[in-house]
């Protein structure tokens, strides 16, 4: 498999890959080795901001899903209570116009006109 410290192009094996790898990594020279060291942590450094930033963005987002639910849900609650109020109301104003009409009903028993403005 290794012979004149390279490995053959045709060679198909399991983990070829990175056993070509290793062994071009083994022929840099000493300054070249660190460079590219230092180019893969590099490499896992920016991988690692990136997974973090994604991860924070998801977070946020659930968050912010979470509060337009709740904000919803408010609406929602908020809408009822208008409902209700506006159901209130009309109750009250049929009462009184009820009482109203039981008044005129009256004056009129006692021949008091309502209609006339004094």
């Amino acid at each position: 498999m290794l012979k004149n410290e390279e490995v053959r192009d045709d060679f198909t094996s399991r983990n070829i890959d990175q056993a070509r790898e290793k062994l071009s990594v083994m022929q840099m020279s000493e300054g070249a080795r660190r460079n590219y060291e230092r180019y893969l942590m590099e490499l896992v450094s920016e991988r690692d901001v990136m997974e973090t930033a994604y991860q924070k963005g998801l977070m946020e987002g659930e968050q912010g899903k979470e509060q337009a639910e709740q904000r919803a849900k408010q609406a929602e609650q908020q809408a009822k209570q208008a409902e209700q109020q506006a159901e209130q109301a009309e109750q009250q104003a049929e009462q009184e116009r009820q009482v109203k009409e039981k008044l005129v009903a009256k004056l009129r028993e006692l021949g008091i006109d309502p209609d006339l403005e004094e």
